[in-house]
């Protein structure tokens, strides 16, 4: 790949990332909200681009580094639809196409955790599988992305629970079985696919050198207090706790695969980001 289409994509992704920010900050005054409230959702997103678009500007070969700009720009855009849309909710006809900003924004969000939570564990470090018996992972999680956002789009309430709002796509109870179908097919498969990821991980940790383990060793430690916060969140632990765990998830995955020079093959380089950027070049 191309620098030219690289510096294309980062300049894209800063702007979506942006945009999205400004977004939630503004529909989040607007709504008598204070900006402390979106920090927290921004800060996140802001790290994931800005930290991904440092690592493709340096190694554009290694999927890592996409997917860690990736899910920045689908977090930012889906923090500020979701703000769009619940500020239309709020105040009727201050915004327009509220139904269209909240089901996006369902979507956006969606494929943020999806790639957040399983895309980099299946990919990192090297920015491939390990080989033959491991390539369905890619595949189950596109599957488990795609109906997780099938069950957003059809649910009465897009998977959101807002008051006075109805999905205007969402099917009728007679079909209420495309709902349960498609709720079947996204979580378990994810969860199928994230214990193979993690079963991938260790594979990896077994052979690895001292480059790799280390390597493994920071993603880990950073991947697990998310997975814990999660359920906490959900609990009535407030979404800063979510977000304050999930912050150096970015950090690290940029730590680890910046500093070792992992090439897509999975070859380690330089040890230093100065060498590292200078030495790379486009696979």
């Amino acid at each position: 790949m191309s620098r030219r289409v690289a510096g294309a994509a980062i300049s894209g992704a800063v702007v979506l990332t942006v945009g999205g920010a400004v977004a939630a900050v503004w529909a989040g005054t607007a709504a008598g909200q204070s900006v402390v409230d979106d920090g927290p959702d921004v800060l996140v997103a802001a790290a994931f681009t800005g930290l991904g678009a440092v690592l493709v500007a340096a190694r554009p070969g290694n999927r890592v580094t996409w997917l860690l700009m990736t899910v920045g720009v689908t977090w930012a855009t889906a923090g500020g639809s979701l703000a769009a849309g619940l500020l239309g909710v709020s105040q009727p006809g201050l915004v327009p196409w509220t139904s269209a900003w909240l089901l996006v924004g369902s979507a956006l969000r969606t494929v943020a955790w999806y790639l957040a939570v399983l895309g980099l564990a299946i990919y990192f470090p090297t920015g491939q599988v390990l080989g033959r018996r491991w390539r369905w992972l890619p595949w189950a999680l596109a599957v488990s992305v795609l109906a997780t956002v099938a069950n957003g789009l059809v649910d009465p309430g897009a998977n959101l629970d807002i008051s006075g709002w109805h999905n205007p796509v969402g099917l009728p109870p007679s079909l209420g079985f495309v709902e349960t179908v498609t709720f079947l097919v996204g979580p378990p498969l994810a969860v199928v696919a994230g214990c193979f990821a993690v079963a991938q991980l260790v594979r990896r940790w077994r052979p690895g050198g001292p480059v790799e383990r280390r390597q493994l060793g920071l993603f880990l430690a950073a991947a697990v207090p998310p997975v814990v916060a999660a359920p906490v969140g959900l609990a009535g632990g407030g979404p800063w706790v979510f977000y304050a765990a999930v912050l150096p998830l970015p950090l690290a995955v940029a730590v680890a695969v910046g500093r070792s020079g992992t090439s897509p093959r999975g070859s380690a380089s330089r040890s230093t980001w100065t060498s590292y950027a200078t030495t790379s070049s486009p696979r």
